[in-house]
């Protein structure tokens, strides 16, 4: 999967891109031409992938229903030194288990696959390379975690903030056996959290969802966490605590290529969202 990312981030930023810088002015008269087909064909394809969106309300009551059926023995707290609105805020991440949370959680990655496709668009008329490369990312993640929804294969780190809301989603594969790795599969972040400016955005989620991931990895399991990672993430993961590796078994198809794993304990704040100051 990141291997596809990266394929479609490459051909966009290499080739289509530059051809657009290019030839702006004739791509003008062209799309001028030839309105009616592309509306044909940008409605279609809203139908297929823009469907999922609700409103704002609906995203709150939808991730009320998950945080409320979380056993809390799942929750971490963790440091509230993340913003939300100009201040400080407080994260709590818990593992989902339960079905009705995995067809709740399903809404959710719709709806951001949305937002994410929204703001792709608005990047791409933007000519905005890097606002288009990362919501491309989220795209692809938010659609593959979707399907992996479906499957009921894989474990589930959600990250909550203070109202409630989810602000970040992992999906993990947990190894076959206590004290072999566990592999990080997905890891995708609320679509306003990638626009720094906005009020909504707070920083840290994808983090805090990490160091639970691993947090479990290490105390339940006694095993570390690997992970394939597309170059822009690459520091994010080593800010963390993670050191570059050849994949295990665990990655499947990914298995013997470059990522990375855990090298030490990455602790949350607390249980039973007991903050730390």
């Amino acid at each position: 999967m990141v291997n596809f990312i990266k394929h479609v981030q490459n051909t966009y930023s290499q080739r289509i891109f530059p051809a657009i810088q290019k030839h702006k002015a004739t791509i003008g008269v062209v799309v001028a031409g030839t309105s009616i087909p592309l509306l044909i064909l940008g409605g279609i394809g809203a139908c297929v992938v823009l469907t999922g969106k609700i409103e704002d309300s609906k995203e709150i009551q939808v991730c009320t229903n998950i945080f409320q059926k979380i056993e809390k023995d799942n929750f971490y707290t963790h440091e509230a030194k993340y913003t939300l609105n100009g201040r400080a805020t407080v994260l709590i991440t818990g593992e989902i288990t339960e079905n009705s949370n995995f067809e709740d959680l399903q809404v959710i990655a719709k709806q951001w696959r949305y937002q994410f496709v929204k703001n792709g668009i608005l990047g791409f008329l933007d000519l905005n390379l890097a606002k288009v490369d990362t919501n491309i990312s989220g795209v692809v993640l938010t659609n593959s975690i979707d399907h992996s929804l479906s499957k009921k294969d894989f474990s589930y780190v959600v990250c909550f903030d203070e109202n409630q809301k989810i602000q970040a989603i992992a999906t993990l594969k947990k190894g076959a056996q206590v004290g072999s790795n566990d592999y990080l599969t997905y890891l995708v972040t609320h679509p306003e959290n990638l626009e720094k400016t906005s009020p909504k955005s707070i920083s840290g989620s994808g983090s805090a969802t990490v160091r639970h991931v691993c947090h479990d990895a290490n105390t339940k399991r006694a095993s570390l966490v690997e992970l394939s990672s597309i170059p822009s993430a690459e520091k994010f993961y080593e800010k963390i605590g993670f050191i570059p590796c050849k994949l295990s078994d665990i990655a499947g198809d990914e298995k013997g290529n470059q990522g990375y794993i855990s090298s030490k304990v990455l602790k949350p704040a607390n249980h039973n969202f007991q903050e730390t100051t």
